[in-house]
């Protein structure tokens, strides 16, 4: 039998509905916002959308992807990342996405918040 495959964070990929998350985290978020959906809490709910990129300076530092892009029924985006455990220097990207996309809603989803 074959080992699941594991991600830069040591997580197990996971699939979900078809699509292969991550992680048991983002599969599981992802079945969460199913959920939220259908009680319409969640107008709809994209993975692995968009791309930012980073610009420091007019050059590109890099580019994020965020886990999902949720749209609520009012109009509303947000960007989430799932986290199972802080990874090393996430805080310091996490100030470099907020500061070249200040407009942007971005944020990290644990276990235990959901």
């Amino acid at each position: 039998m074959r080992k699941p495959r594991r991600g830069k964070s040591n997580a197990s990929k996971t699939a979900y509905n078809g699509r292969v998350y991550a992680s048991r985290l983002e599969a599981d978020y992802a079945s969460h916002l199913d959920m939220l959906k259908k009680i319409g809490e969640v107008a709809e709910w994209y993975p692995q959308q968009p791309r930012l990129d980073l610009v420091v300076n007019g050059v590109k530092v890099g580019y994020y992807t965020p886990d999902f892009e949720i749209h609520s029924p009012d109009g509303s985006v947000v960007l989430v990342d799932t986290k199972g455990f802080v990874p090393q220097g996430w805080p310091f990207r996490l100030k470099v996405i907020r500061a070249c996309h200040p407009n942007v809603d971005l944020r990290i989803v644990r276990r235990e918040d959901f």
